[in-house]
């Protein structure tokens, strides 16, 4: 199985809808009856707006017809939920630092215009299929070794189908990758990689990682990029935690490291190592967290 690491990517908002906006748009008639009802309670909603949602909601209903305008009610609804009112309320508010909270990555939506094809050509990926609600006409798809998902379906965005492009597939040995992609009936491009001036055919000379690439697409033309990565940039790992997202992950680790111990072995003067072990892991923590490897 191949590992990807599914990064980079423009995400759009779950299929899941957020109760509320019906419920404003049923309060105006007319832009014209908009406008002298909000000069007449300018002062009361602006009094009232920032204690949220409900509030408003119930002093537009003492002052407007049952009838609605769709349009103008999501408009206003827009407006109001773009005011500052979302504090933490908390007598500790000061101390909260955003970059202290937990968020993963969950969910890519890309767009489709024919579900069932699309299904099976994730399926002949291999991806995983995950179960979604019954009924939702959501399907969701998760790469061997990503934590991270795709999903397609009716309705879940307004994007032209097969406008999600070069989103990256993050692979430990590009050429494996490639070949099993190719052998599942997939087109997939040459190899190419970064030089001085600009692309070039074929993989990276060193394996250099970030430098060797490939695309594919699926049937709309949604398109991804395959990139292999050995080695992070240093401060993209956690120095402290060294995982491997799949067994084919830490498999790939393990050949790179047994091809540096060989050459560690060489300089030693021929000699076996019988701390090889401890030389693997130490080898294996520092590529993955981009410091600096033993010698």
């Amino acid at each position: 199985m191949i590992a990807y690491r599914l990064l980079n990517a423009q995400t759009q908002a779950g299929f899941q809808e957020v109760p509320g906006p019906k419920h404003a748009a049923r309060v105006f008639q007319s832009s014209e009856q908009l406008e002298w009802k909000k000069q007449a309670h300018q002062t009361q909603l602006s009094n009232h707006c920032c204690s949220g949602l409900p509030k408003f909601r119930r002093i537009l209903r003492k002052v407007a017809e049952p009838a609605f305008n769709i349009e103008i009610g999501k408009q206003m609804e827009e407006k109001i939920m773009a005011t500052p009112t979302n504090v933490i309320r908390n007598d500790n508010a000061s101390e909260t630092k955003v970059a202290q909270v937990d968020m993963k990555l969950e969910v890519i939506v890309i767009p489709v215009s024919d579900v069932d094809r699309s299904e099976q050509f994730y399926r002949k990926l291999g991806w995983r299929q995950d179960v979604t609600p019954p009924g939702s006409g959501v399907f969701q798809f998760t790469p061997h070794g990503s934590a991270c998902s795709v999903q397609f379906g009716r309705s879940l965005t307004s994007a032209t189908p097969g406008s999600v492009q070069r989103t990256y597939l993050i692979v430990s040995d590009i050429e494996a990758a490639r070949d099993a992609i190719i052998a599942a009936g997939i087109e997939v491009s040459e190899i190419f990689h970064f030089g001085p001036n600009g692309f070039l055919s074929g993989p990276d000379p060193e394996h250099g990682t970030y430098r060797s690439l490939a695309t594919f697409s699926d049937p709309d033309g949604n398109s991804w990029l395959l990139q292999e990565i050995t080695t992070r940039l240093p401060g993209r790992i956690d120095n402290g935690v060294t995982s491997f997202g799949s067994a084919s992950d830490l498999a790939s680790a393990m050949r790179r490291a047994e091809g540096a111990h060989g050459e560690h072995e060489k300089r030693m003067g021929g000699q076996r190592d019988a701390n090889w072990s401890d030389w693997y892991a130490e080898y294996m923590a520092a590529e993955q967290a981009g410091t600096e490897l033993p010698q």
